[in-house]
């Protein structure tokens, strides 16, 4: 590389005393420098290296840089945002999407969040309305069987009534006469005493014979309750004076739990009673060997209803019985019973608007529950 200058004669150069141009010569020389580039052209080709080195360097760092960061936060909230939504699809409504710094992505995940608690309550919500209708379709249905099964048994007994009445009927005319000739014969002064005792058997199984039809009588006749206002406690502790005494509640404990302020309500208490003195009865002879018999009167939740629960300790009754209790000559006793009374008794307290429910367990005991409604007219008597 050349570089050439021109040298003026300048005033300075003219009148100072070292020179001896004249005024008149314009150029005094010419400088030429003259210096090689090639120290420059290698700085220059190191420096282009350099550069296109650190060029690279930078742009890599960007891209790692820029990687990184889409993988914290894109691709990583993402794939957790993917992997929530097929725990969804499967049906885990259980996990939560966490809260992301991206404003973005925040509010897509807070979204998520409050999906996924809302389906788990619109789920929660449906299993529980699920569970209450299906506990209301069994309770209906259980409803339903028991008005069917009363209503069976309901045409049952007054079919059957019509035919035991017509029995009855026949028989009893005979039937009264032969107790009669027997009892004379047996009292006879001229009996000969060897055939006293079979006359006396004649007697007594005539006798049975007579009560036996005496409750196909009771059975078969509608009785009109004679309604008026009674303290149903009041009938317990009547019946309980009738029965207390006898021999088979010796060993019995009789329990006693009667609810205060007990409304008075409308039955007949000749016929209430005697429902009470067949089952008190019926649970004393359940336990041969002693027991305890539990009375417990109070309403139901509603109050519409006077509940009267009788229960004892005794052998209880076998499943496949409990359907057949209040049917007509259906008895667990062996010669000791016609089988009327439980029907007796549940005709008296359907007469009565009421229910009877049973419950037993065998070798733990049985409880009888009568419902009888608080609310009656009381007609008055024809």
């Amino acid at each position: 590389m050349g570089l050439a200058k021109a040298i003026y004669n300048s005033e300075k150069c003219y009148t100072a005393a070292c020179h001896f141009h004249p005024e008149s010569f314009k150029i005094l020389g010419v400088l030429d420098v003259i210096t090689s580039l090639e120290p420059m052209r290698e700085l220059m080709a190191s420096y282009r290296y350099k550069l296109g080195a650190v060029t690279v360097l930078i742009i890599g760092a960007l891209w790692a840089s820029i990687t990184f960061f889409l993988m914290i936060f894109v691709n990583r909230p993402i794939k957790q945002l993917l992997y929530q939504i097929r725990m969804m699809s499967r049906g885990e409504l259980g996990g939560t999407v966490p809260t992301f710094s991206s404003y973005e992505l925040a509010v897509l995940s807070d979204s998520f969040n409050r999906m996924t608690q809302n389906l788990r309550k619109a789920r929660s919500e449906l299993e529980d309305w699920a569970h209450t209708l299906e506990l209301r379709v069994e309770d209906r249905t259980n409803e339903l069987k028991k008005v069917q099964n009363q209503l069976v048994r309901s045409e049952k007994l007054a079919s059957l009534g019509e035919l035991v009445a017509g029995i009855a009927h026949e028989i009893n005319n005979p039937l009264t006469g032969i107790l009669m000739y027997a009892s004379l014969v047996l009292h006879d002064e001229k009996l000969n005493p060897a055939l006293k005792s079979d006359i006396a058997i004649i007697v007594r199984e005539t006798e049975r014979c007579a009560r036996i039809v005496s409750g196909l009588l009771d059975f078969s006749r509608e009785k009109t309750p004679k309604k008026k206002l009674c303290s149903i406690p009041a009938i317990m502790e009547a019946t309980l004076g009738l029965v207390r005494s006898q021999s088979i509640f010796l060993n019995i404990n009789i329990q006693t739990e009667f609810a205060p302020d007990l409304p008075d309500i409308a039955v007949d208490p000749n016929l209430i009673e005697q429902v009470f003195v067949n089952m008190v009865l019926n649970a004393g002879q359940s336990m041969h060997d002693g027991g305890k018999l539990g009375l417990r009167i109070g309403t139901t939740e509603d109050g519409k209803y006077i509940l009267v629960e009788i229960s004892d300790t005794g052998c209880g009754i076998p499943e496949a019985n409990l359907k057949k209790i209040f049917d007509p000559f259906f008895t667990t006793k062996e010669n000791k019973g016609t089988g009327l009374g439980l029907s007796v008794s549940y005709g008296i307290i359907e007469s009565h608007g009421g229910m009877i429910e049973v419950s037993s367990e065998v070798g733990k005991g049985t409880t009888f529950t009568i419902m009888l409604p608080v609310d009656q007219e009381i007609k008055p008597a024809n």
